[in-house]
């Protein structure tokens, strides 16, 4: 099993405890069932060229091929992402929360910017060797050395890609041409899931899964690779100017004020 970056952990526990309810009511589903909502935050998409196939129709055995392609991370590049997720279920007010993301794929450095269901906003990242988290109410950037043992480097995707190629690959798999908001898009179904593609590049655009009385919508604000830049996984050139500080004893502490809801 693959290990999440660390700035990643708390908050795939955030999730898996927002969406309990509505696993409980899935008969006879293991617990990867909300990894594979959550897969699609970590998926790395490499942008496509159009296919001649597509204009006058849509071949499921090409859309899949396509979208499985999609999945495989593109080394060097940074992954961005900003996803909004909401977990609905009949009787409740919905739950809701935000994630931003900056991966350097193939390295597992990574800064994240997390609004989650319970607690406040976080910004993490995890660079070098070096884990570090945003102290708004100090002004500071609380930084910790880590060591990792040779060869453990998480991957941008992880264990979640598995769950999305079952999606994409299983003989039920239905593909549909919709029209969204005047785009053309691919809606992937299969049972109680659904994955919105874009058309040309099949960038993902919205992943929802359903249950027997609610479900999780997983809404991709942004996905794109960008070339590598280390300012944009260092917290520190974000909040210019403000005061870095080494200290382990403080980052434990500072985590376990930002996570405290786990």
């Amino acid at each position: 099993m693959t290990e999440l970056p660390s700035s990643l952990r708390s908050y795939r526990f955030a999730l898996e405890r927002a969406a309990a309810a509505d696993l409980a009511r899935r008969r006879r589903r293991r617990v990867g069932g909300v990894a594979a909502a959550v897969a699609v935050v970590l998926v790395v998409v490499n942008l496509l060229p159009s296919g001649g196939d597509r204009p006058g129709g849509v071949a499921p055995a090409s859309a899949v091929e396509r979208a499985a392609a999609a999945l495989q991370p593109a080394d060097g590049t940074i992954l961005h992402f900003h996803m909004k997720g909401r977990q609905f279920e009949d009787g409740r007010p919905d739950i809701r929360w935000e994630h931003e993301s900056w991966t350097l794929v193939g390295t597992g450095d990574n800064r994240t910017v997390q609004a989650p269901p319970f607690g406040p906003t976080t910004e993490t990242a995890y660079v070098d060797g070096i884990e570090s988290a945003w102290d708004e109410a100090g002004g500071r950037v609380v930084e910790k050395a880590v060591s990792r043992p040779e060869g453990s480097t998480p991957a941008a995707n992880g264990e979640f890609r598995d769950e999305i190629m079952a999606l994409l690959r299983a003989k039920r798999a239905k593909v549909t041409r919709l029209t969204r908001d005047g785009a053309t898009v691919l809606r992937i179904a299969a049972g109680s899931r659904s994955y919105l593609v874009d058309a040309e590049s099949y960038a993902p655009i919205e992943m929802r899964t359903r249950g027997t009385s609610g479900g999780t919508v997983l809404r991709f604000v942004t996905y794109e690779s960008l070339p590598p830049d280390g300012d944009l996984l260092s917290i520190a050139a974000q909040h210019d100017g403000a005061r870095v500080v080494r200290d382990a004893e403080a980052y434990d502490a500072l985590l376990q004020r930002l996570f405290a809801n786990g």
